[in-house]
């Protein structure tokens, strides 16, 4: 197989079209801008319509508009799933050959003073965004990569130091941390599927980034990672010939 591991990775993406989930700012709208530097094509979603349409605007003043695509979706209805690929193959002509799944929620929920039914209904919510949505994406992308395609394919998954066993875990952030668990398995697990069709499958897993999230979930932290470092790391990631790993990110906090 003559996999984008093997290319420059100034030519890994050329003409390649990239789905990135939860790219409406943050480390998703670094992580789509990147691709687009790469010669990548980028349909990106996320759940708040006028953080997609400004970065869509932004990102097309500087790469033209027949190179990148912004739509608003709500990752918790898987329904929305396949029209996420059909849009970018309709829109840019050829099939989806990297996917980033970036969409998280995540924010503190005192365990011990939470009641069974709020805790319950918190974990529905992150679970559906966390886990279920980047087994179903990558589901769906395997499903239709194309067979025999020479050059292979790549998902990268964005998991959190917080699921890497034996990190140092924060209080409040119970539900969170065990759905990061879940996407290091799952990238573990599906790696092993993917590999005969030339898919690779790996993960992110950094500690504080200076994000959004961050800043609502753990408004003490101060960290000096940025969303374009963690961006670095997951396209270089989607262009190695490697599978099943999990690239750690530690913070400078």
């Amino acid at each position: 197989m003559n996999s984008a591991g093997n290319l420059p990775l100034s030519a890994a993406f050329q003409g390649r079209v990239a789905l990135v989930t939860g790219g409406g700012r943050g480390i998703g709208a670094a992580t789509a801008e990147l691709l687009l530097e790469r010669g990548a094509r980028v349909l990106f979603c996320a759940r708040t319509g006028s953080e997609v349409g400004s970065t869509e605007k932004r990102l097309a003043e500087r790469f033209g508009t027949a190179n990148v695509v912004g739509r608003v979706a709500d990752l918790a209805d898987p329904a929305v799933f396949p029209s996420l690929f059909d849009e970018a193959e309709r829109r840019f002509g050829a099939p989806v050959r990297v996917l980033v799944n970036n969409a998280a929620i995540g924010y503190a929920i005192p365990f011990l003073e939470t009641s069974p039914a709020k805790l319950r209904e918190e974990w529905d919510r992150m679970a559906a965004i966390n886990i279920r949505a980047p087994l179903l994406l990558a589901h769906e992308f395997l499903r239709r990569f194309p067979r025999g395609d020479r050059e292979g394919g790549a998902i990268v998954s964005l998991a959190s130091l917080g699921g890497v066993a034996g990190t140092e875990k924060f209080p409040g952030l119970t539900p969170y941390v065990a759905t990061k668990f879940a996407v290091i398995g799952l990238t573990e697990a599906i790696a092993v599927e993917a590999r005969p069709l030339g898919v690779r499958v790996n993960a992110v897993a950094p500690g504080a980034v200076d994000t959004e999230m961050l800043r609502k979930a753990a408004p003490h932290l101060r960290t000096e990672t940025r969303p374009a470092d963690v961006a670095k790391t997951i396209v270089d990631l989607c262009a190695r010939d490697v599978t099943g790993t999990v690239v750690e990110i530690h913070s400078n906090l």
